[in-house]
């Protein structure tokens, strides 16, 4: 009788556990193995307060949608940390982050935050509780951030004066990058493909003066958030440049294409890709300005 009754009893827990697995799995995760507060982070003085349709900032590290997943990558990233985890919570979440990881996602987010938060290289591990370990490789070492951030305040500090508007100041910094910088054409001529070298950063820009369009770009962001305006990356299959929102609207600016290389090595400084709308910048028909607008959607607004 006596087994029977235990039998009975263990069909019974049994049953409950089937029928409340969920609540059960949630709660192990929330209190034994995971904790109820996924990861702590404070946001370093280099993360921005913007939100784009593409991605947001969030405090709901479980992620329920791919959505979720973009906004919970965004929101580490930005805040500058190197390593961070969250949480899987729905069933196709492992697929969808193992495809982001080959098309593009990740680098994409990667341009909508802060250059000295961005980074080269991550590795991302899944555990079978559905746990999502992410550590980046930064693309600046400390040092580099330092030696960028004095370059920056000492040019902004002899060419950018209070009395000058946004507009003014934008296209001073354009004209001074492009003065005082070459394009990198030897790493394009050796057929070089390091991802780390100087010409796709600031650094390139800024403390060698040469560059490519990743170098460009860099250094117009750095000097985009200094002036506080709402700004990120667009990138093509080939290339990269500026997009930012200055008085209601949002430009394109393209100091890459705006320092055309020449024949007889002249320098050249040209504004054709200064400011302009998504409606120029498609009649120029380049065939290196073919975003996803499914991405980059504020880039094909039309004025």
């Amino acid at each position: 009788m006596k087994s029977i009754l235990r039998l009975l009893f263990l069909l019974f827990i049994l049953s409950l556990t089937l029928i409340y697995q969920n609540n059960i799995k949630e709660f192990i995760l929330d209190n034994i193995i995971y904790g109820k507060s996924p990861y702590e982070y404070v946001d370093n003085k280099y993360a921005i307060p913007y939100e784009f349709n593409y991605v947001s900032l969030t405090n709901d590290y479980r992620a329920k949608n791919k959505q979720q997943i973009l906004d919970i990558f965004y929101t580490y990233l930005n805040s500058g940390s190197s390593e961070f985890y969250f949480y899987c919570d729905y069933p196709e979440c492992k697929n969808d982050i193992s495809k982001m990881t080959t098309d593009n996602t990740f680098t994409n987010i990667n341009n909508f935050v802060a250059p000295f938060n961005t980074y080269n290289r991550l590795n991302i591990a899944i555990s079978n509780w559905g746990k999502i370990e992410i550590t980046l490789e930064k693309a600046y070492t400390n040092n580099e951030i330092t030696l960028v951030s004095e370059k920056m305040d000492e040019i902004v500090s002899h060419i950018i004066t209070d009395d000058m508007t946004d507009t003014e100041k934008i296209k001073t910094f354009h004209d001074y990058i492009i003065n005082n910088t070459k394009y990198d054409q030897e790493y394009i001529t050796n057929n070089l493909s390091d991802l780390t070298n100087n010409s796709h950063r600031a650094t390139g820009a800024l403390l060698y003066n040469k560059a490519l369009c990743g170098g460009y770009a860099h250094s117009m962001s750095l000097f985009l958030n200094m002036l506080n305006l709402p700004n990120y990356r667009v990138s093509s299959e080939n290339h990269i440049w500026n997009l930012v929102y200055l008085d209601g609207k949002w430009y394109h600016v393209d100091l890459t294409w705006d320092d055309p290389m020449t024949t007889n090595d002249r320098d050249l400084l040209l504004d054709n890709y200064l400011l302009i709308n998504n409606k120029k910048l498609k009649s120029f028909n380049t065939g290196y300005h073919d975003f996803d607008e499914t991405v980059y959607s504020e880039a094909s607004t039309i004025y």
